[in-house]
């Protein structure tokens, strides 16, 4: 699913940022867009929603096998591989005869750090096996959008799982966000290119007379546009401007979309947002209001944080309010079953924890890869004579820091 492979992508980053530097977690990252521009990537610039899990054995095969197109049997492997690199791959993955998924084998990591030499060159060979040509040679690998394509069309390699073509910008927004992530932290200019490409096609193509709507297939936008779609690409907007402070366009399109979303789908009295917006509730017996997560965070969980942000970035207290009146809304959820509701939780970590960062353009660029929870930059030519920067904690602001160690110094202490 496009969904989770966003979620892993901007908890890797965060990993990686926040000092775990594990090399296993930098490859998968980079392995994960890798797959993402070469099967995931719509010529137009969005993302595909997802691949089925099972896929055919055979253009004669009557039904499709669920990880057939991922997995190997150990007799498969044999044939690729010489007994030589068959050991060093299983000192690095799980293979056994035996397998670990109904008698075959998912390749799984044993232990981190660096592979060993010359196991990317075993694992390129059982590449080519798959797609029927090297990983190098693919810029784009053609979607098989249903089991008939999948059965009919001809494969160099395996006959790939079916891919669902359509964009749902929830899930867009997801990966956005991680991509997004990525980026600020290893400043890879593909990570970028793809994330401003996919928002771009949203911005251009997803309103429709005047609102917004979640789905497109083949060129149209259909089935107008729920809370989890506006937060989570309000999110995306505000991490593609934490990426980058220093561009202050996604931050304008955040405040659009969010005015947006409160005009359509905020409720004073309930002091949260409805699933679904005024517009579009006509037939529906009553209006819900998400705040369990799901395969997905909730909307409320998301806005809340969203909020807090917003706020921040440029002192309007009247964020700061629906922020509070959402964890009000949703206190006794938080108290009892946290484990139910991790975005709300994120969102009230966000909520007691604010730190904003006024700093210089140098600053900027030593700081937008580390990790720093709860905190928002903005880039500012109006600093205190002397100083790189001006460190917030809520609404309390330190004496303005006067040298890079301090201003970080003031940072870590926030948290």
């Amino acid at each position: 699913m496009l969904y989770d492979n966003g979620l892993i992508v901007e908890y890797l980053a965060n990993l990686w940022s926040g000092g775990t530097s594990e090399p296993a977690f930098k490859r998968a990252i980079a392995l994960t867009v890798q797959w993402l521009e070469r099967e995931m990537t719509a010529p137009e610039g969005y993302f595909y929603a997802a691949q089925d899990a099972d896929s055919f054995l055979g253009a004669d095969a009557q039904e499709p096998e669920e990880g057939a197109f991922y997995v190997w049997s150990y007799e498969e492997v044999q044939q690729l591989l010489s007994s030589y690199e068959i050991k060093q791959l299983s000192t690095e993955f799980t293979l056994t005869p035996e397998g670990n998924f109904e008698g075959k084998n998912v390749l799984q990591r044993r232990q981190g750090g660096e592979l060993a030499s010359g196991i990317e060159i075993i694992l390129d060979k059982l590449f080519s096996a798959r797609y029927g040509r090297a990983a190098e040679e693919f810029k784009y690998f053609p979607p098989a959008r249903n089991n008939q394509e999948a059965k009919s069309l001809s494969w160099e390699g395996r006959i790939p799982a079916v891919t669902d073509t359509k964009m749902i910008v929830a899930w867009n927004s997801l990966m956005i966000s991680g991509l997004a992530r990525a980026y600020g932290v290893f400043a890879k200019s593909n990570y970028s290119d793809l994330a401003v490409a996919a928002t771009e096609f949203i911005l251009n193509n997803q309103w429709v007379g005047g609102r917004f709507y979640r789905l497109n297939y083949d060129g149209e936008a259909s089935v107008l546009a729920q809370s989890e779609d506006y937060t989570l690409f309000i999110k995306a907007l505000l991490d593609l401007h934490a990426a980058n402070p220093k561009q202050t366009k996604w931050l304008k399109k955040a405040l659009a979309i969010q005015e947006e979303l409160d005009s359509l789908f905020w409720c004073d009295q309930a002091g949260s947002y409805y699933n679904t917006g005024i517009d579009d509730s006509n037939t529906l017996p009553l209006r819900e209001r998400s705040y369990n997560d799901n395969a997905t965070p909730s909307a409320n969980g998301v806005a809340v944080a969203n909020l807090v942000r917003l706020s921040l970035l440029t002192n309007n207290l009247e964020y700061l309010d629906k922020a509070q009146a959402i964890l009000s809304t949703f206190g006794n959820v938080l108290q009892k079953y946290p484990q139910t509701c991790p975005s709300l939780v994120t969102g009230l970590y966000w909520y007691l924890h604010p730190v904003s960062v006024r700093t210089t353009s140098n600053q900027l660029e030593e700081l937008v890869n580390q990790y720093f929870p709860a905190t928002t930059f903005l880039l500012d030519s109006n600093l205190p004579e002397n100083s790189v920067g001006v460190v917030c904690y809520g609404l309390a602001c330190q004496k303005p820091a006067t040298t890079p160690a301090e201003l970080l110094a003031q940072i870590r202490v926030s948290r």
